[in-house]
C-alpha cells in the first residue's frame, strides 16, 4: 500500500502512479478545510469509465454515468471505475463526519473538492483511495473493502456482522401511499386468498401522528408522538399488528426518517428531550449521541409494546454538512434496534457517501431508487441503476432491491430481476392486483423465497454500458450451488430485438468445465465449455434466466423449470454409473439434460411418469404435476 500526502501528489501524474502501485491512499493535513486538488490522469487505450454522482446533495442514492473522457465526470461524483490498457481502475472518495470529498472531471483528469470541518485530531486524514487490478470485481471488492477499514470509523465487513434472521427469507409485503388499516390488512388478506402467505409486513411511511412545525413554516412534517395516526389507524398500531398476526404475518415492522420524522421532532416532542431548535426552526437529533440514544431507546421500546419486530429507516442523508450528527444516530439507532428487536434496522435512501462507514452491524440496504412507473423508462432506470449500485455496495452490505408488484408494466422483468436479487423479495401488490402465476415461480407456498447464494452482480461486459442506449443485451450473473445462472435484459429503449452471447466466463466463479445451458422461456440452449459461446436473442422489453448446469457422466439437472431459480430446492445430487438420485425440498416438473437410455424413474420409491427427446437429450419428469413443498427424492435408473 502507497499513502501519499498532499505534498508529494500536487504535480504528480496518477496515472503513472497507478502503475507502480496498484493501491494508493491519498491524505491530507486535518487542519485544511475547503479546497479543491488537482490530478492529472490520461486515459488509455480503448478507455471507458462510469461515474457514480449525485445529481444534487439531497440525492439518496448515486446514478451511473457512462463517459469516455476523464473531463465528463459530472460534479459530485464519489466512486469512478475505469477500463483501459492498463486494466481496471477504482477511485473512490471517503466522506465521514470530518469531511465531504468528491469528483469532477478536467481537461487534465480529476479534481478532488474537499469541504472539511474543524477537528482537534492532528493525524492526516485520507480522502481518496485508489486500486488497480486485472479483474473488475476483485478490484472493485478491494476498494470498498480497503475504505471501510481505512476509514477506520464504525463500519465492519458483512462476514464481521451478525446473521440475518430467518424469516427475511419469507416473502414480505409492502405498499407506499395513502396507507390505513384496511388498506394493509385488505392487501395480506386478498394475497392470502390467492394462496400467497405474506410472512413478514412493513408498514411504510405515512402511518406516524406528524404535525407542521410552526417554527420551521412550510418545511417538512415534523414527529408529534410515537403514536399511529389516529385517522388512519382507529385500532392504534397494536390492532393493526393483531390483525396482521390472524392473517397468518408473523413479524411487522414500521418505517421511520432516520431524524424521527423527515421534519424533525415537533417542539411538543422535543422538549422532552431538551433539543435546541436550528436556525431553520427545526428539532433535530444527531447533535448529542446520548440524548439521541435515549430518544429512540423509548421511542423502540414503545414500538415493540406494540408489537412492532422491526424498522426500516429511510431519509439518511446528512442535513447540516460535515458534522457528526449522521455518525450519532446511525449510533442510536443501531444500538436501540439491537437491543429492543434483536435485528439491526433495514436502510433505505441512505447511500449518500458518508453514510456508508457507520453501519457496524446493519446488513442490508437499498441500492436504488424506487420504480417510477410515471416514467416510460422506469422499469429499465431502476433495474440499471440496482444493479450498477449492487456491484459495489454488496462487498459492505447485502444489497436490498426494493419493492415489486406482480402486475406492473414489464412485470416479468421485475420478477427476474427479484427473484435472481439473492437477498430480500417484498411485493406491493394492493388487494386483488395479483398475478399468482408470477409470484409461484419465485416464492413456495409456505411464502418461502427461493434464492441465489450471491447477490446479483453485472457481468464484467456489461459495468461500462448503458443498457438505455446501446444495442447491448444487459446480464448479470449469481449462483445456486454449482449451477450459475445468468439474467438478461433487453432495457433498450425503443423496440429493437437485441441478439447476443452466453459464455462460461459470464458467471464468475464456476468451477466445473462443462455445462448444459436452459433458457427459462425456450427450453435447451445448448452446451458450453471453455471460452465456447452461445447466441441468445431477446424480444424489445424481454428478459431471461439462463441457468448452467455442470454436465457430468452425460447427465445436468437443470431443476424444476416453472421455477425462475431452478436448481434452488435442489439438496442434494449423487451421480452414479448406473443411476442418479437427487433430493429436493419440493416435486413437480423436473428437466434435466441427459445422454442415457432410462430404464426407470421413480420419486419417494413410486414410479412416475417421464419423457425423452432423444434429439435435444431433455428428459422431463412429472411434467404435468403442479408444485408441492414437500421432500421428495428422485432416483432415475438407466440402461446397462
Amino acid at each position: 500500500m502507497q499513502v501519499l500526502t498532499e505534498e508529494i501528489d500536487s504535480h504528480l501524474s496518477l496515472s503513472d502512479a497507478l502503475n507502480s502501485h496498484p493501491l494508493i491512499i491519498f491524505d491530507v493535513k486535518p487542519e485544511q478545510t475547503e479546497h479543491t486538488i488537482q490530478f492529472r490522469l490520461q486515459e488509455g487505450l480503448g478507455f471507458k469509465a462510469v461515474s457514480y454522482y449525485f445529481h444534487n446533495e439531497k440525492d439518496s442514492y448515486p446514478t451511473p454515468k457512462y463517459i469516455n473522457k476523464f473531463e465528463e465526470i459530472p460534479h459530485n461524483t464519489y466512486l469512478l471505475l475505469t477500463y483501459d490498457e492498463n486494466g481496471y481502475t477504482a477511485y473512490l472518495c471517503l466522506s465521514n463526519q470530518y469531511q465531504q470529498s468528491s469528483m469532477i472531471g478536467s481537461s487534465s483528469g480529476i479534481e478532488l473538492k474537499l469541504q472539511r470541518s474543524r477537528t482537534s485530531s492532528t493525524q492526516p486524514i485520507h480522502i481518496l483511495i485508489c486500486v488497480r487490478g486485472t479483474k473488475l470485481h476483485p478490484t472493485v471488492a478491494q476498494i470498498m473493502r480497503t475504505a471501510l477499514k481505512s476509514v477506520g470509523d464504525l463500519g465492519s465487513l458483512p462476514e464481521e456482522k451478525p446473521p440475518l434472521p430467518k424469516w427475511l427469507g419469507l416473502l414480505g409485503w409492502e405498499a407506499e401511499g395513502e396507507l390505513s388499516h384496511d388498506l394493509i390488512l385488505n392487501s395480506v388478506w386478498s394475497l392470502r386468498q390467492n394462496d400467497i402467505q405474506v410472512g413478514y409486513a412493513v408498514i411504510a411511511e405515512g402511518w406516524q401522528s406528524v404535525a407542521h412545525n410552526p417554527e420551521n413554516g412550510e418545511g417538512n412534517l415534523a414527529l408529534l408522538n410515537f403514536e399511529a395516526d389516529p385517522d388512519k389507524f382507529p385500532h392504534g398500531l397494536k390492532g393493526t399488528v393483531e390483525e396482521l398476526h390472524q392473517a397468518g404475518v408473523k413479524h411487522v415492522g414500521v418505517w421511520h426518517s432516520i431524524k424521527g420524522s423527515r421534519g424533525g421532532l415537533h417542539p411538543a416532542l422535543a422538549q422532552k428531550y431538551d433539543l435546541e431548535a436550528d436556525a431553520e426552526g427545526r428539532y433535530i437529533l444527531g447533535r448529542d449521541v446520548g440524548t439521541t440514544f435515549r430518544f429512540f431507546h423509548d421511542y423502540y421500546e414503545y414500538l415493540k409494546h406494540q408489537g412492532i419486530d422491526f424498522v426500516k429507516i429511510g431519509d439518511q442523508i446528512n442535513f447540516e454538512g460535515v458534522t457528526l450528527c449522521l455518525k450519532n444516530l446511525q449510533t442510536a439507532v443501531q444500538a436501540s434496534a439491537s437491543l429492543h428487536f434483536g435485528i439491526t434496522p433495514l436502510n433505505t435512501e441512505c447511500l449518500h457517501n458518508e453514510n456508508l462507514f457507520y453501519w457496524t452491524i446493519s446488513t442490508i440496504a437499498k441500492a436504488a431508487e424506487n420504480i417510477n412507473f410515471e416514467n416510460p423508462q422506469g422499469v429499465q432506470e431502476s433495474i440499471r441503476n440496482h444493479l450498477a449500485n449492487s456491484l459495489w455496495l454488496q462487498h459492505i452490505m447485502k444489497p436490498d432491491f426494493g419493492t415489486w408488484s406482480s402486475t406492473s408494466p414489464h412485470k416479468e422483468s421485475v420478477a427476474i430481476f427479484h427473484a435472481l436479487s439473492g437477498s430480500v423479495n417484498v411485493l406491493q401488490d394492493l388487494p386483488g392486483e395479483h398475478d399468482k402465476t408470477l409470484i409461484r415461480r419465485l416464492v413456495l407456498p409456505s411464502g418461502k423465497i427461493l434464492q441465489a447464494d450471491h447477490p446479483l452482480t453485472l457481468c464484467s461486459g456489461c459495468v461500462f454500458v448503458n443498457p438505455l442506449e446501446t444495442k447491448q443485451v444487459y446480464k448479470a450473473f449469481t449462483k445456486t450451488g454449482r449451477h450459475g445462472l445468468v439474467a438478461a435484459f433487453n432495457l433498450s429503449s425503443g423496440k429493437r430485438t437485441l441478439h447476443g452471447t452466453l459464455t462460461v466466463a459470464d458467471v464468475e466463479g464456476l468451477k466445473d468445465h462443462e455445462f448444459a445451458v436452459c433458457s427459462h422461456r425456450n427450453g435447451l440452449v445448448g452446451l458450453l465449455k471453455g471460452e465456447g459461446q452461445l447466441p441468445i436473442t431477446l424480444k424489445p422489453n424481454h428478459s431471461d434466466v439462463f441457468t448452467l448446469a455442470p454436465l457430468e457422466n452425460g447427465l445436468a439437472i437443470f431443476g424444476f423449470h416453472t421455477l425462475y431459480l431452478a436448481a434452488a430446492p435442489l439438496t442434494e445430487i449423487n451421480i452414479e454409473e448406473d443411476s442418479v438420485h437427487i433430493s429436493s425440498e419440493v416435486s413437480g416438473p423436473l428437466l434435466l439434460y441427459c445422454e442415457k437410455q432410462i430404464l426407470e424413474i421413480r420419486r419417494n420409491g413410486h414410479v412416475i411418469p417421464w419423457e425423452y427427446d432423444s434429439k435435444s437429450h431433455i428428459l422431463s419428469i412429472d411434467s404435468k404435476a403442479n408444485l408441492v413443498e414437500t421432500h421428495s427424492v428422485y432416483s432415475i435408473l438407466f440402461e446397462a
